[in-house]
C-alpha cells in the first residue's frame, strides 16, 4: 500500500468513525463499531476479489461456450460487463454467426464484419419483395452459409439459393403462396456438394424434377 492508498484508507476510517460516533449510544462504543464495520467491509472486498480472480481464470474458450448459450440480445449486453468479456466476445466470430433477417440491417452488417470467415447460420424468414436489402445480404453471403432456413416467396428463394453455396450443410425451405422453385436450381449437376439435410415445405418443384 503506497502513501496515496494509506491516505485514502485513513480518510475512509475517519468517515467510518464519524458515522459510528453519530450512530452509537455512547462514544465508548465507537471503536468497536468502527472495527465491526471495517471487518465486514474487508470481508466483502475479499469475496469480490476472489470472485473476480476466479472469473479471470476462466479460459476464453469456456467463456465463449457459455456466451453461445445466450440469446443474441444478451450477448450484446455481455460485451458491456467488462473489458475482458468484451474482448472475448468480439474475438470469437462464432458468437455472431447466427444471422437473422429479423434483426436491423445495420446490425446484420456488423455481425458479418465480426464473423470474419466463420461459417454462417442464416435464418431468413419471412422475406418479402420489399425486403430488398435483407435479400441482397443473404444472397451475397450464401458462399459462407452453413445452414439456411428460408421462408419466402418461391422467386425470392430461388434468387437466394441460386448463388454458390459450397459449404451449405442444411437447407430448410418454406414457401409462401405455394409457388414453384426455379428449374435452374436443379440443373447443371450438384449445386450444394456439402448438403446433408434438405427440407422443402409449401413450394413446388419444377416439372420433371424429383428428389
Amino acid at each position: 500500500m503506497d502513501e496515496k492508498d494509506e491516505a485514502a484508507f485513513e480518510e475512509l476510517a475517519f468517515r467510518l468513525a464519524t458515522r459510528a460516533l453519530g450512530d452509537t449510544n455512547a462514544p465508548s462504543d465507537a471503536p468497536n463499531a468502527v472495527e465491526s464495520i471495517a471487518k465486514r467491509g474487508i470481508s466483502r472486498t475479499a469475496r469480490l476479489y476472489n470472485e473476480r480472480q476466479l472469473l479471470a481464470r476462466v479460459p476464453p474458450e469456456l467463456l465463449c461456450m457459455i456466451f453461445s448459450l445466450l440469446a443474441m440480445d444478451d450477448r450484446i449486453y455481455v460485451t458491456l460487463v467488462s473489458h475482458r468479456w468484451r474482448k472475448v466476445c468480439l474475438n470469437h466470430g462464432s458468437l455472431w454467426a447466427d444471422i437473422n433477417t429479423a434483426f436491423p440491417v445495420g446490425f446484420i452488417k456488423w455481425q458479418l464484419q465480426q464473423t470474419g470467415s466463420t461459417p454462417l447460420r442464416i435464418t431468413a424468414e419471412p422475406l418479402h419483395p420489399s425486403d430488398a436489402d435483407r435479400i441482397d445480404l443473404v444472397a451475397a453471403n450464401m458462399g459462407r452459409a452453413q445452414t439456411l432456413d428460408i421462408y419466402a416467396y418461391s422467386d425470392i428463394i430461388s434468387r437466394v439459393i441460386l448463388n454458390p453455396a459450397s459449404h451449405l450443410e442444411r437447407l430448410n425451405i418454406t414457401g409462401i403462396a405455394h409457388g414453384v422453385l426455379a428449374h435452374e436450381l436443379f440443373a447443371n449437376g450438384v449445386r450444394w456438394p456439402a448438403l446433408r439435410e434438405l427440407y422443402i415445405h409449401g413450394t413446388g418443384l419444377p416439372q420433371y424434377v424429383s428428389l
